[in-house]
């Protein structure tokens, strides 16, 4: 009777080695997806995936899906480290009725310290059938969420059609960073960009040749959001720059970049500093509200819009 007690028990944990070892066996740093793939392969280059949501089960933390040739690769929600890269191809994600890439990764994981995301070379469109052709019936595009992830990077990508947001940062508890890159956003109900934080806790951001266009705010910058903006395009929004829905500690630098086509191309706050330089901004009814401060750094064009509103700062200019 002992015999076999002691059988049972060996069997038992030989069966659960097993299953972790068949877990392990079935992720890999690397996997593929493709329009003539499925979901039930096992994501290599020889037989890949379908959808972004049936390859990441099968990646590890900090590995990288990538498109192996033009698809719809679907929706899907990131919880751990991870890139999506489409580069090469042509990857895109439909959501209609969605968020097109949810990003809700927990801290405190002791096996995805970096908490990182990357998301590069797709198109995400939010344009469903139901209520018509062409309704916008997607939500947001890049949605982060809860405590969301520590970095995300956006790059060489297109969103588009979204009844909410291009990118919305909503991890009020928690401290983001968003970096932008080569991103084109158009088309969106509330914000190109939605940057969301409270008391303690920022978004930093970081944007590089982004061109936003056709949304009520260009960048709806709200209370903690600090950061940079370099080598960019804000045209025919309402605002183009909105950082009026705000407390203190909000912060943004905007150099070399045009704001065209608003009713009010940069609105302020009280709490709010932004600092200009090297800026064109012309035919929009508003240049200026000057809620909070604005100060110029120099080699400025505020012209030909109804109202020229000039930078009320006082920041010395330095040659």
């Amino acid at each position: 009777m002992k015999n076999f007690s002691f059988t049972v028990r060996v069997l038992v944990l030989t069966i659960v080695a097993l299953a972790f070892a068949s877990v392990s066996q079935a992720q890999a740093t690397r996997t593929w997806v493709s329009g003539v793939g499925d979901d039930v392969n096992p994501c290599s280059r020889t037989a890949p995936c379908k959808t972004f949501a049936g390859a990441i089960s099968k990646t590890f933390i900090n590995g990288e899906i990538d498109c192996l040739d033009p698809g719809g690769f679907g929706t899907v929600v990131i919880t751990k480290s991870i890139t999506l890269d489409g580069s090469g191809t042509f990857g895109s994600i439909l959501a209609s009725g969605l968020n097109g890439i949810t990003i809700n990764i927990a801290a405190g994981n002791p096996n995805d310290p970096l908490r990182q995301v990357t998301i590069r070379g797709l198109s995400i469109n939010g344009t469903g059938a139901s209520g018509g052709i062409g309704t916008r019936t997607g939500l947001n595009g890049i949605n982060i969420v809860s405590e969301g992830a520590a970095t995300v990077h956006v790059e060489d990508t297109i969103i588009q059609n979204f009844s909410q947001n291009g990118i919305f940062v909503n991890a009020p508890n928690s401290t983001s960073h968003l970096v932008l890159r080569n991103v084109t956003i158009r088309s969106c109900g509330v914000a190109g960009i939605n940057t969301l934080a409270s008391g303690a806790n920022q978004t930093a951001f970081g944007f590089d040749s982004i061109n936003v266009s056709e949304c009520p705010d260009g960048f709806l910058a709200q209370n903690g959001s600090s950061g940079s903006i370099r080598s960019s395009t804000f045209t025919l929004n309402t605002r183009g720059i909105n950082a009026s829905q705000v407390g203190s500690n909000t912060f943004l630098n905007i150099d070399s970049s045009l704001i065209t086509g608003s009713a009010i191309a940069v609105n302020t706050a009280a709490g709010v500093h932004v600092r200009l330089s090297r800026m064109l901004i012309s035919q929009n009814a508003n240049a200026l509200v000057l809620g909070g401060t604005v100060d110029s750094g120099g080699n400025n064009t505020i012209q030909g819009n109804t109202n020229n509103q000039a930078p009320n700062g006082t920041t010395t200019l330095q040659n």
